[in-house]
């Protein structure tokens, strides 16, 4: 879950943060008079944005998907991608979070993803790393967006989507960079 790290005067900072926002963000949406179940939503996902940029436990993520769905976990991982590339942290966490919420959706539904780690470093020719979760998580993504694909086409996606375009991370800040929307 989230970090617990104690501040000077003995409370909890990343809660502390997490709820101040989360008020913060409330009192925005009202002062804008949006539908109050808009403004609820965007209260619970400030709050939880946090948890998405540390490493979680698959479980506590399993759990917030069931409970929410996946469009709100989407919401929750688009915040937190902004956040993250906003303040210019680590984002091998972010990544192996969205996998294991891809891995998760596809299991609920029946669908198993046709390639593993291991594919994934032969095809691209590539060390085990983050490069290697950064591509199954883009795999997924591709699979959820436009279906299942065979081990053949996923692999022949992958190479398109790697080799001459450059990872994921390097093109959403080329994106950023353009202006254009993800």
């Amino acid at each position: 879950g989230i970090k617990q790290v104690e501040n000077t005067n003995g409370h909890n900072s990343a809660i502390d943060e997490a709820f101040s926002g989360a008020k913060r963000a409330g009192e925005i949406m009202t002062g804008w008079a949006w539908p109050r179940s808009v403004a609820k939503e965007v209260v619970r996902l400030v709050r939880w944005r946090g948890l998405l940029s540390e490493g979680s436990e698959p479980k506590e993520l399993r759990r917030l998907m069931v409970l929410n769905g996946t469009r709100w976990m989407d919401c929750l991982f688009l915040l937190s991608k902004a956040d993250i590339m906003a303040l210019s942290t680590d984002f091998s966490p972010w990544l192996e979070n969205r996998r294991i919420v891809l891995e998760s959706t596809f299991r609920l539904t029946g669908t198993k993803p046709p390639l593993d780690g291991e594919d994934v470093m032969k095809i691209l020719d590539i060390k085990e790393g983050p490069k290697v979760g950064e591509a199954l998580s883009a795999l997924s993504e591709e699979m959820a967006e436009k279906g299942t694909l065979d081990a053949e086409s996923a692999a022949e996606w992958l190479r398109k989507r790697f080799s001459r375009n450059g990872t994921t991370q390097e093109k959403d800040a080329q994106y950023m960079e353009n202006g254009e929307i993800l």
